[in-house]
């Protein structure tokens, strides 16, 4: 699934959306985002959507 998902958006690394302090505690498994996964996720992604939403 990476790799297709490279290949859309060569920029994409889903690993930046949990970086940080205590990146490691942002998983479950070290994949499915847990409770601090899914904050982090937002922070992260808020801008973007906020641009595209023009709010």
């Amino acid at each position: 699934m990476s790799q297709r998902i490279q290949k859309l958006d060569p920029n994409f690394r889903a690993a930046a959306l949990f970086d940080g302090p205590f990146a490691r505690d942002c998983t479950v498994d070290g994949c499915h985002p847990n409770d601090l996964g899914f904050s982090r996720m937002a922070l992260k992604i808020t801008p973007a959507i906020s641009r595209v939403l023009n709010l």
